[in-house]
């Protein structure tokens, strides 16, 4: 189990970096356990345990690094505009920048509290806090996009109408233009011959 789900290699297996090569060694490939080759163990060693619960943490974080550089490169693509920015000033916008920031230093947390776990080499809380580390950057992704979205060019164009009295303002000054021109006197040209 652990070996297809968590990632572990089996008791036999090594890697040599010398020769940039995997390695059978039958001489750790022994013993009560269910990665021997020789006996048929049931129980997983707590080593083994610790290998799946590692594997979740890296994974865990990768996922979630993943997560974070997507959000910000939403963000990053989005070109803001002065009614966009407003929008998303008010407090119950749902992509609020204080919220955003909010849950990006929870996943910083995350992933600080994960390294701590880590080097404690406490690898079943490290894949505890694998889960919220996960929720957390799933909810960093949605709220980038939620203010990305929020910032487009489209929700920008949404603005009020001009009033009609404007436009008649404008048709005032165009027919005046026009009626000013109509009544100044024309210069003859000269005729040359």
């Amino acid at each position: 189990v652990t070996e297809h789900i968590g990632g572990a290699l089996p008791s036999h297996l090594g890697y040599n970096r010398a020769r940039r090569a995997v390695e059978h060694d039958w001489l750790w490939s022994v013993g009560n356990n269910p990665f021997s080759a020789t006996a048929r163990g049931s129980r997983l060693a707590e080593l083994h345990r610790d290998w799946v619960h590692r594997s979740y943490a890296l994974t865990a974080i990768d996922a979630s690094a993943a997560k974070v550089n997507a959000g910000v490169a939403a963000l990053g693509r989005a070109s803001p505009c002065a009614e966009g920015w407003e929008s998303l000033q008010r407090w119950d916008a749902p992509a609020h920048p204080a919220s955003l920031t909010h849950v990006h230093r929870g996943v910083a947390e995350s992933w600080m509290a994960i390294a701590d776990a880590v080097g404690r080499l406490n690898f079943a809380d490290a894949a505890r806090l694998g889960e919220e580390l996960e929720r957390r950057a799933d909810d960093f992704l949605r709220l980038s996009d939620a203010t990305a979205n929020a910032m487009t060019p489209l929700a920008c164009t949404k603005r009020p109408r001009v009033p009609a009295v404007h436009w008649a303002m404008l048709a005032a000054i165009v027919v005046a233009v026009a009626a000013a021109r109509a009544a100044s006197p024309r210069r003859v040209k000269p005729k040359v011959n």
